[in-house]
């Protein structure tokens, strides 16, 4: 199964926390939905939303696409780095040098103007660095964040899938019982970060979320009425069996 995103990034379940700016030239107003009519009463603007959103839904629909259990490609926005942990994930970097890419693209496209698909190379390069150094501080070029990087210029495609399934393929690769824990236990902390980003009175939280076999843990600071306010919000979530909260004085 491969899954593009940001295409097919939000399933159903999400779509009520995404909400479009109204579109007045075709007519009509498409209407605020509640969380970001909460978020603009709490000074947020479109922009900051959307990216809040975005960020927050992102991980939470790759560990859903990761436990569907028939096996996935998941291509971009952080999953190599948010699925690093789990040891029957395989993480992949195929590339190819910039000149490469651009004869490629000019060929794909029928264009003939090399300075505008250089630009766009050059810009979708800048946004996924800038998403990876956000969310994890890392260099998304760095070989070590990955199990196989693969160079298009001197393997062919053919070749680079029969070194990826040969990973997948591999007995340390296999999926296992424990290895499936961890894969539940990081879904169910990135379920409990999207619902604490969900919450209006928790949004703005900087909390640290762990979770085992159900259990989730929450630590950073804050006073008494704020982490009730998480534990709250956080048992609250499908798969939570219990909450504790340690505040950092």
């Amino acid at each position: 199964m491969l899954r593009r995103f940001p295409q097919a990034l939000f399933t159903e379940r999400h779509r009520s926390d995404f909400a479009r700016e109204p579109d007045f030239s075709k007519g009509h107003q498409v209407d605020w939905q509640r969380p970001v009519a909460q978020a603009r009463q709490h000074g947020e603007n479109g922009r900051q939303i959307r990216r809040r959103l975005t960020d927050t839904h992102t991980a939470d629909e790759i560990f859903d696409i990761a436990m569907q259990g028939r096996g996935a490609v998941i291509r971009g926005w952080g999953a190599t780095h948010l699925l690093r942990d789990v040891p029957h994930a395989v993480c992949v970097r195929v590339c190819a040098p910039f000149e490469v890419r651009k004869r490629r693209m000019m060929e794909r496209l029928a264009s003939e103007d090399e300075e505008v698909i250089a630009e766009e190379i050059r810009n979708n390069d800048e946004a996924h660095a800038a998403i990876v150094r956000r969310h994890f501080d890392l260099r998304w070029t760095d070989p070590e964040n990955y199990d196989v990087v693969l160079n298009t210029k001197r393997v062919r495609v053919d070749e680079c899938v029969e070194e990826v399934l040969s990973l997948v393929r591999a007995p340390q690769f296999a999926e296992t019982e424990g290895t499936r824990r961890t894969l539940d236990d990081l879904a169910l902390a990135a379920r409990v970060r999207a619902a604490l980003r969900r919450a209006p009175e928790t949004r703005e939280a900087r909390v640290t979320v762990n979770a085992d076999g159900g259990r989730v843990a929450l630590s950073g600071a804050g006073s008494t009425d704020e982490m009730l306010a998480f534990v709250e919000v956080a048992s609250t979530v499908p798969g939570v069996r219990d909450v504790a909260y340690r505040t950092l004085q």
